[in-house]
């Protein structure tokens, strides 16, 4: 068996930049220096504490002895979650992982999927529109604020021939099907709970839950089916999910192409 490769997260003050000076003292910005298989990554560490800065004292009883608790916690937390990331990233794309723009990607592994998800199917579902409905028209859909449902409930009240035209395109119907049913999985169609289920999930093992969920049950092809699995969620018969929910079925087929779709749109651009 190969040996794991070692990650390294060293925390330091930036001693190189001009620091704050409070009460006649000198406090410098931490920076934390994260290494992967030859590779590195330096960025600004930051800290819940004071203005952010350090005198070189508070340095070395807080980094280096770790003597503050609070300051402790962030620093695991921290460490926990670039290797939690580098491990995840390392087994999903095969042994490569990259450290360019690591900062970037920790912040949007910490995004909420669904959001994530939820714009890149709604511009997708917007562009196609835009190819079937003229300017004023579109101008009745605003995707910057509308919500995906908004975005149909429009679409719906309004313009019926050209969603059912966009429908009728495959990819579109396997964008669409990707976050409603995986809206539904997680149990967030109509509420957003105080858990978010974050982009770094999806990295990890929550493809494989959701597909073996998709092939247990498909084909989700009935009203009955989808409010037996809780698609609909007490929904009424004219909100938007469950009309939306009408138009899509989901066949054994389609699974491989919905987990390919997820992928697609949460992988970092």
């Amino acid at each position: 068996m190969a040996k794991e490769k070692k990650i390294g997260v060293n925390f330091f003050l930036n001693e190189r930049l001009k620091p704050s000076v409070i009460d006649g003292q000198e406090r410098y910005p931490v920076y934390v220096r994260i290494t992967f298989d030859r590779k590195n990554h330096q960025t600004y560490f930051p800290l819940r504490y004071f203005d952010g800065n350090l005198s070189k004292d508070e340095y070395k009883r807080f980094v280096i002895l770790r003597q503050n608790p609070e300051i402790n916690s962030q620093l695991e937390n921290y460490e926990a979650k670039v290797s939690k990331i580098i491990r995840a990233e390392y087994i999903r794309f095969n042994g490569y992982v990259s450290l360019r723009k690591f900062s970037e990607r920790m912040l949007y592994y910490e995004t909420p999927l669904l959001d994530v998800l939820e714009k890149n199917v709604k511009n997708d579902l917007v562009s196609k529109l835009n190819e079937q409905l003229n300017q004023e028209e579109m101008q009745q859909i605003n995707n910057e604020y509308f919500s995906l449902w908004d975005v149909y409930s429009v679409v719906n009240d309004s313009f019926q021939d050209a969603f059912k035209k966009v429908i009728s395109q495959h990819d579109l119907q396997i964008s669409l099907k990707s976050y409603v049913y995986l809206s539904g999985y997680l149990g967030k169609l109509d509420s957003k709970p105080d858990e978010f289920v974050k982009v770094l999930e999806w990295l990890e093992d929550l493809p494989i839950k959701f597909k073996n969920f998709l092939l247990k049950h498909s084909p989700i092809d009935s009203e009955d089916k989808k409010q037996q699995l809780g698609f609909f969620r007490n929904e009424s018969k004219d909100s938007p999910v469950r009309k939306l929910l009408s138009y899509l079925d989901i066949q054994k087929t389609d699974i491989s192409l919905i987990i390919k779709s997820i992928d697609e749109d949460l992988i970092f651009k």
